[in-house]
């Protein structure tokens, strides 16, 4: 591996008014180096084929370079590394054993994250069962940007969802890699129309909150690191590749002024309520994204005598004994996450005063009835970008 690394984010090689500090030392020694200068590109393959450096080595997706490492100069050769400014934390990852300098220190979310016209968004489906919620996201994606190019919708052009489907039932990831493919929502070939599903995972959520790969056969195990054999380490990369990692029990825990700076736009958890994962799920969630949880619930007193008219015509139950009050979504539920979660923030800005400063808000909390009649609460919290700090 090389022994300089120089680090260059999406935004360009701009003035540091335009983009933040600049490291002029770093630059001028990678200026220096005799050409041709070498280059690795770790964007999205859509983002390389539409413009990159000439002679640049592209690897997509991240967790490919362990596999790759045959592509890599020799150690001790300086290259520049140009990488999405949003995964930069995988990209640490990706390259922990490097002697790391970045010529550009972005303002990373300066126009907001989730905002970005010119990005893709990230979408994962937990609990993703058939992968129908997760379809209609990334089909509905296609549409709106085949409408666009034929120039019958109006606005600004819609940008394209990314999914990743999470589950521990093996047999219904078959059945989502079946919907995906025959809805051509799946596959490596660069397409610019339309929505895509990059990874289907398959995992479990313990009983202490974590998250954890699964291998074998049946209900599936789950293993210890380092991985014993090549199911288990194709596994991890591709639960690592995913962003996941920092859910499981085998990944270091982050430090209470974690900034989690993110990793998905949008996550589904419906049908589907892990509360002790929930809570961590803060760390996954870009600034400007949102979480979206819908999930059977117990409703409250004035939320019963708003519904009255609908239960005595019997169009929607509230009472149902399945699943158990204690598995159910509370009506204050996502107040309280909102307020931890804004506990956090604040501990991280308090650890470091140049950081994006963040809200969590309750953004819909509505109640409303299934296929059956049964209730059930929806509610969407988002990290609403507020200001960059500068101290």
């Amino acid at each position: 591996m090389a022994s300089e690394l120089d680090c260059l984010p999406r935004s360009g090689w701009k003035s540091s008014t335009a983009t933040g500090h600049r490291d002029t030392a770093g630059i001028d020694v990678y200026l220096s180096l005799p050409t041709p200068r070498l280059v690795l590109d770790l964007r999205q393959t859509d983002r390389f084929a539409a413009a990159h450096i000439a002679h640049a080595t592209h690897i997509y997706p991240l967790h490919h370079i362990k596999a790759r490492y045959s592509c890599l100069p020799p150690r001790t050769v300086p290259f520049l590394v140009i990488a999405d400014v949003r995964d930069r934390i995988e990209v640490q990852q990706a390259l922990s054993g490097c002697n790391v300098r970045r010529l550009i220190e972005s303002d990373l979310f300066k126009q907001g994250a989730s905002d970005n016209g010119k990005q893709d968004l990230s979408l994962l489906d937990l609990g993703c069962g058939a992968g129908r919620d997760m379809a209609w996201v990334l089909y509905g994606s296609q549409r709106e940007r085949t409408a666009d190019a034929a120039g019958s919708r109006p606005g600004p052009p819609p940008r394209r969802w990314r999914g990743v489907g999470l589950d521990n039932w093996k047999a219904v990831l078959n059945r989502t890699a079946l919907l995906m493919e025959d809805l051509n929502l799946r596959g490596d070939g660069v397409d610019l129309l339309r929505g895509r599903c990059d990874a289907l995972v398959w995992a479990k959520c313990t009983d202490e909150g974590s998250l954890e790969p699964l291998v074998g056969t049946g209900k599936g195990k789950t293993f210890a690191l380092p991985a014993a054999d090549e199911e288990q380490a194709a596994a991890w990369a591709a639960f690592e590749g995913a962003g996941l990692s920092r859910l499981s029990s085998q990944h270091p825990p982050a430090a209470p002024d974690d900034p989690g700076d993110g990793f998905y736009d949008l996550i589904l958890s419906i049908r589907f309520y892990p509360s002790t994962l929930l809570g961590r799920l803060r760390s996954l969630v870009r600034p400007g994204g949102a979480i979206l949880v819908s999930h059977f619930t117990v409703v409250t007193a004035e939320e019963r005598s708003q519904l009255e008219a609908e239960v005595v015509s019997g169009s929607v139950v509230v009472d149902y004994d399945s699943p158990s009050v204690e598995g159910r979504l509370g009506p204050r539920d996502a107040e309280a996450l909102a307020i931890r979660w804004n506990q956090e923030e604040e501990a991280a800005r308090g650890a470091d005063g140049n950081r994006v400063r963040c809200r969590w808000r309750v953004q819909q909390n509505l109640l409303e009835p299934i296929e059956d009649g049964r209730i059930v609460r929806s509610v969407v919290l988002q990290r609403c970008l507020e200001a960059v700090i500068e101290t």
